[in-house]
């Protein structure tokens, strides 16, 4: 659930329809039950491997479009921060502040990353 969500929250920031369609494929993958034939399940991930790699040696995204990412990453971590101050469950309210430090790490890196890719 933890990868869909976050594969759902990149999917919504997501302006290219061939990377959105990869996305919502790699959704739909987590989603599906495990093959009895670990082979069917083997190819799939092998073959889904071959599409992402292909996808990602087309042109790259613009920098703005990364940095929109970022921000969906923050607003997540927002939200979920707010969430836990209100749980009443300590336990449920700890990990919703470690998943929301997560997604300012996540956020971080991107930001980072862009920052980088400027100086080069």
């Amino acid at each position: 659930m933890f990868f869909t969500r976050n594969i759902r929250l990149i999917r919504k920031g997501e302006t290219d329809s061939l990377r959105a369609e990869y996305l919502d494929l790699i959704t739909q993958l987590i989603a599906m039950p495990s093959f009895q034939d670990k082979s069917v399940e083997e190819n799939i991930r092998s073959a889904v491997r071959g599409l992402g790699s292909s996808i990602e040696k087309l042109p790259g995204r613009p920098a703005d479009e990364l940095l929109l990412d970022a921000g969906i990453f923050q607003k997540e971590a927002s939200r979920l921060t707010a969430e836990a101050t209100q749980e009443s469950d300590p336990i449920v309210a700890a990990s919703m502040l470690r998943q929301s430090a997560a997604q300012n790490q996540r956020a971080e890196v991107i930001t980072r990353n862009f920052a980088l890719a400027r100086r080069s």
